[in-house]
């Protein structure tokens, strides 16, 4: 969602008048940048430690696709976004440009952690949850 989001600020922007040189190089510079801090930074990690999550409390509810998706959309993703239609209203369409890389950057790391997570539920053969404390539980089988 994030990278799809950011290609479409981009795209707004050459549209609004970024020149596509620049406005390219911007939303890769962007990209790049927001993409090294968030994997560089190892605090939100959700795998970080050797201490192994509690197991899912019985009768435990599980949020639907939509309100997961949204958590983690706000206050970044959607933060971005609207300083990027920002930019784009006072007619600065390289730094929406960028804005919109840094949304899509948000995404590769995104996208790397969720990989991680991947192999880490399928090395141990359970399933990660995390509760509205930030507590880590996981599911077997």
């Amino acid at each position: 969602m994030r990278i799809a989001l950011g290609v479409a600020l981009l795209l707004v922007a050459i549209a609004a008048g970024a020149p596509s040189g620049p406005g390219a190089l911007a939303f890769v510079a962007g990209a790049g940048v927001v993409a090294f801090a968030a994997l560089v930074d190892r605090r939100g990690l959700l795998l970080q430690g050797d201490v192994e999550p509690e197991s899912l409390p019985a009768g435990a509810v599980q949020e639907t696709p939509w309100r997961v998706v949204a958590a983690a959309a706000y206050p970044s993703t959607l933060g971005v976004s609207v300083l990027a239609v920002i930019a784009l209203v006072a007619g600065r369409d390289v730094l929406a440009a960028l804005l919109g890389g840094v949304v899509a950057g948000l995404g590769v790391a995104s996208g790397v952690g969720l990989v991680a997570l991947l192999a880490w539920e399928h090395e141990r053969g359970a399933r990660l949850h995390i509760g509205k404390s930030g507590r880590r539980f996981v599911s077997r089988g």
